[in-house]
């Protein structure tokens, strides 16, 4: 990981922004990698959870326990959009079911305000959940990379996609049931790292 240069050419600390996804799903693993990052080059690196309130306190354990091992993780809060819910709920998993679509509406009134946030701080690197399609346009106008986050493992991607891919022919052959293989095995490979 290099070091950003700051201003006189000195060697600044490299700052990552991760903006999590109203749910934790996302929340919860996006902060274990803020932590992992922080914990990986302490010296280097500043990375900051950029969350809501409510969504701070779901991460706050997990970022006492970082800062307590001497690898601290910023949080940098900003209002959940006004969507109609509960004061307070700010996540999927809280929310109603019958509110779920607000968390998602939550998103795109989001935009002006992560806008805002990442202009003022000018991270050097952004690391965006899925949901978040808009960070890529900011990362591109700051001249900074932008990683995109997804919790979802590589299987049920594969699926999905797949899924997707051969929708038109299930519809067509007026099954119920999507092709699936019948045999899914899952093999165990173990490395030997080079320095043992």
């Amino acid at each position: 990981m290099a070091d950003a240069i700051g201003g006189g050419g000195r060697r600044r600390r490299l700052r990552v922004f991760f903006l999590p996804f109203f749910a934790k799903g996302h929340l919860i693993p996006m902060t274990d990698l803020a932590c992992r990052m922080a914990a990986a080059r302490p010296e280097e690196m500043d990375a900051t959870m950029v969350v809501t309130p409510g969504n701070a306190a779901l991460i706050a354990t997990a970022v006492t326990r970082a800062a307590a091992r001497g690898h601290p993780v910023g949080v940098l809060c900003y209002p959940f959009p006004d969507v109609g819910m509960e004061r307070g709920v700010e996540c999927l998993g809280v929310a109603a079911a019958h509110d779920a679509w607000r968390v998602y509406r939550a998103v795109d009134l989001s935009q002006p305000i992560h806008e805002a946030l990442l202009l003022e701080h000018r991270p050097d690197a952004i690391v965006a959940d899925v949901p978040f399609w808009w960070a890529t346009d900011i990362a591109a106008e700051l001249g900074v990379p932008r990683l995109t986050f997804s919790p979802v493992g590589v299987f049920p991607q594969l699926a999905m996609n797949n899924l997707v891919t051969v929708r038109a022919e299930i519809i067509r052959a007026g099954d119920a049931t999507p092709p699936v293989p019948k045999i899914i095995q899952v093999w165990s490979v173990k490395f030997q790292l080079a320095n043992q």
